[in-house]
């Protein structure tokens, strides 16, 4: 939103004598910079804001413009002839993440021992004064510091490989190469020293998977907000003293409401509207006034609900449950912002999130049963949604503040039969035409509605397993999942299949027969005995090819189970060649009197996918297989294990049936396209030549036609998963189109899976020393390196390795 053009001087001198007589709003101070009228400062948004008052009647967003050097706001201010000035203690804070092996070892010796001081290099601090904050992060200790420069000039002495430090009565030392290597250190005063919880990361730990160890979180004339913010955040969940977290909260704060970007806050026309569950907290003192959640649970683990409290923005509608009742509706007064807990006595802790409200009641009040009642209305209004505030049968999850939809909120109102009392919420709802919106019932496939979906229907498959198989099919409609037996292969295909189709008879399930070796167990064959009949297999797969042919907006499946009980290439040879010619799979050379086409198409909107199992009854696939598809392992971790017996809960696959079905057109759209561009083009090749290389000396390399899947692979991963880093898209790609073809003898093997670790490690670490408990945070692709591991070991013990073996 642009800053009204008829804001005069007269206007911006009465807003000046309105904060003289009212004070700075809260969180309205600026932190940055200042307008300087006759020796008092103000902040330069407030003003602006309330010049608008007396220009054009009312108080302007501050949410909606900037401010800044070469901000409008601040060409308006300098205009009309104010003075602006840059505050004197705007202080730097740098984030820096130890990891690598030769920084872990010289943290160690870089702390001195009472933990009160830490020196390092000023290699990324050469920019950076006294006085100003840096936060340390070392996810291999699991140790994190909260530092204050103290001295930028410290020479070192070298001797030995080593930069000798004396400071202080201390004695310190780092590795170096040379005496070039380090020439002037900086002591940092240890403010904050803590241990971090097992469970913590970064929500984005992409930023430190290379080389780069130091990120700017605050300071002026920075970009990418919300990245700084989200790192802010994540520091917030180290249990740092109130002191350190009062410096990160005041940086978050100055960054969403000074210098963000107008394109990141939403305009007038983007109200959000929220589904809050209060339980007893619903009352006149509290929870009709204002929403409030805890920044940390027990066990120091904070809730995406709990979080949502700080994405609220003024203008925002929330729903407010309680008590098995839907009791009242409320306008957001302001932004979320950080609060101490308004209870003296409570189970949670100090600090949290919070907004104040403008509530309605609901007289009278809709009950949980009626909402319920609804229940697939809701959850088709909500498809979009990955975290809803109801379960799959209607009720209200448990949690605090939920994200909800315009949509759903009119079919509340509906429910209601009046409106709400508000005009400006009754406004808002007016807009909405569910019967419009129905008709139109198609929506962009979203594959993490999908995961909430299986999770709903107790399938427990981590997100991102589902997010590399709904990409692979994308990618190439075979895809072969193969791993430990009972790990929820054939269940994910089958839930796939069961979520995205509007009915049965859009998939086929087919356990393969040890006793297949010819084409007839899939396509039949014609009827020696009969002119002009064909003889259909019992499976319904043949149905399944021509229904998928006469109908292509619509997804169809193929699921082969146990697919290598017999040898693939022989019952499945029509499929793998027409799946590269793009020809026609021939059932008979007669005229159109059959009863089924002399010819089919494998239609874009047919996906294969078959399940593997290796045991002694099986047989072990061929590159010409492994070539045409893209191989995903299901392996159980520690964690998913102790998750499902906690849970011990029962599949319900009928709880998934068509919740997808409105997604399917724009699912088989997004198989059928062919311009997917990568914008890390360059980085791809750069990553796969290296591999390529590697696996040529084993006659494993591989051609045009897996580089072109790899590259529209990592294309649609981009579009479906937009946060994962370039570094985990390569690795599930390594992992899924690579590694698979990979088998042979020690001798023959050996190196090349050494070479092949060597390139899953950062900072040129071998992958011997990797095998010798070397640090993994010089890991780069974590999931192909654990797989070629397995691999080495197993080639170690046994002579012989292979992909599916391992």
């Amino acid at each position: 939103m642009s800053i009204p053009n008829n804001i005069s001087k007269e206007h911006l001198l009465k807003a000046i004598a309105k904060v003289d007589k009212d004070g700075i709003p809260k969180d309205g101070d600026s932190q940055f910079y200042d307008v300087v009228y006759e020796g008092k400062r103000y902040p330069p948004k407030i003003l602006v804001s309330y010049a608008n008052i007396f220009a054009n009647g009312k108080e302007l967003d501050r949410n909606s413009f900037s401010a800044g050097v070469g901000k409008e706001s601040f060409k308006l201010l300098e205009r009309e002839g104010f003075r602006i000035e840059k505050k004197s203690e705007v202080k730097k804070i740098i984030l820096y993440d130890i990891h690598g092996s030769s920084a872990i070892e010289n943290y160690k010796t870089l702390l001195t021992d009472d933990k009160k001081y830490f020196y390092w290099d000023d290699g990324k601090f050469k920019k950076y004064q006294e006085g100003e904050y840096v936060f340390w992060i070392n996810r291999v200790e699991r140790i994190a510091l909260f530092s204050i420069i103290e001295n930028i000039n410290i020479s070192p002495s070298f001797n030995n490989g080593k930069n000798i430090i004396s400071n202080l009565g201390y004695n310190l030392s780092a590795n170096a190469e040379d005496a070039n290597r380090f020439k002037n250190f900086i002591r940092f005063k240890i403010a904050d020293y803590v241990s971090i919880s097992k469970e913590w990361n970064y929500t984005d730990p992409s930023t430190f998977q290379t080389q780069g160890m130091s990120y700017k979180l605050f300071e002026e004339g920075i970009s990418d907000v919300e990245k700084r913010v989200s790192k802010l955040r994540d520091l917030l969940k180290i249990n740092f003293k109130d002191d350190t977290k009062k410096i990160l909260s005041d940086a978050i704060l100055a960054l969403e409401h000074e210098f963000t970007s107008p394109v990141l806050i939403k305009d007038s026309n983007s109200t959000k509207v929220w589904f809050v569950a209060q339980g007893s907290t619903f009352r006149e003192d509290r929870g009709m006034k204002f929403l409030w959640a805890p920044e940390m649970g027990k066990r120091n683990r904070s809730k995406f609900y709990w979080e949502n409290v700080l994405k609220v923005r003024k203008g925002d509608i929330i729903f407010h449950y309680s008590d098995k009742e839907l009791k009242g509706i409320s306008e957001a007064i302001n932004d979320g912002y950080i609060a101490d807990n308004p209870e003296t006595i409570s189970v949670w802790g100090k600090k949290g999130y919070k907004v104040d409200v403008d509530i309605t009641l609901l007289s009278p009040a809709i009950s949980s049963s009626e909402l319920r009642k609804h229940h697939e209305e809701f959850r088709k209004y909500l498809a979009t949604i990955s975290n809803k505030p109801f379960d799959l049968v209607g009720d209200v999850n448990q949690g605090y503040l939920y994200e909800f939809n315009k949509e759903a909120g009119r079919l509340i109102r509906d429910l209601y039969g009046k409106n709400f009392g508000s005009k400006i919420i009754d406004d808002f709802f007016d807009t909405v035409d569910l019967k419009k919106t129905l008709k139109s019932d198609f929506m962009d496939f979203n594959s993490k509605t999908f995961y909430e979906s299986c999770a709903s229907a107790n399938l427990f498959i981590s997100q991102d397993i589902c997010s590399c198989f709904v990409a692979a099919l994308l990618a190439k409609p075979f895809v072969i999942l193969t791993g430990l037996s009972g790990s929820g292969k054939t269940k994910l295909a089958q839930a796939f299949a069961t979520w995205i189709c509007e009915n049965d008879d859009q998939y086929c399930i087919v356990p393969v027969g040890a006793d297949w070796t010819n084409r007839e167990p899939l396509l039949g064959f014609p009827n020696a005995l009969k002119d002009n009949e064909y003889i259909k297999p019992d499976n319904k797969v043949l149905d399944l090819l021509i229904d998928a042919n006469n109908s292509p907006d619509k997804p169809y499946f193929l699921i082969l189970d146990e697919m290598n009980l017999s040898h693939v290439e022989r019952y499945f040879a029509d499929f793998l060649s027409v799946m590269e010619s793009n020809s026609k799979i021939y059932l008979h050379s007669g005229n159109d009197n059959w009863n089924v086409p002399s010819k089919l198409e494998l239609s874009k909107n047919l996906f294969i996918i078959g399940t593997v199992n290796i045991d002694e009854t099986t047989y072990m696939f061929s590159p010409k297989v492994l070539d045409r598809a893209n191989v995903i392992e299901f392996r159980v971790t520690d964690e998913e294990m102790g998750r499902y017996f906690q849970k011990n809960t029962t599949l319900n696959m009928k709880a998934l049936s068509k919740l997808g079905s409105n997604m399917a057109v724009n699912f088989v759209e997004f198989a059928k396209k062919n311009n997917y561009e990568s914008r890390y083009t360059n980085d791809l090749q750069n990553a796969f030549m290296g591999f390529f290389v590697e696996l040529k000396k084993v006659g494993a390399e591989f051609g045009y036609r897996s580089a072109s899947e790899i590259f529209r692979f990592t294309s649609i991963v981009l579009q479906l998963e937009p946060n994962w880093s370039l570094t985990k898209i390569i690795d599930a790609a390594v992992m899924q189109k690579l590694l698979p073809k990979v088998h042979g003898s020690r001798r023959k093997l050996e190196p090349i899976l050494k070479a092949l670790g060597s390139l899953c490690l950062n900072n040129e670490m071998k992958f011997e020393e990797y095998l010798k408990g070397a640090n993994t945070i010089d890991v780069k692709y974590p999931v192909s390196l654990e797989k070629i591991r397995r691999m080495y070991e197993n080639l170690i013990s046994n002579g012989f390795t292979s992909y599916a073996e391992a």
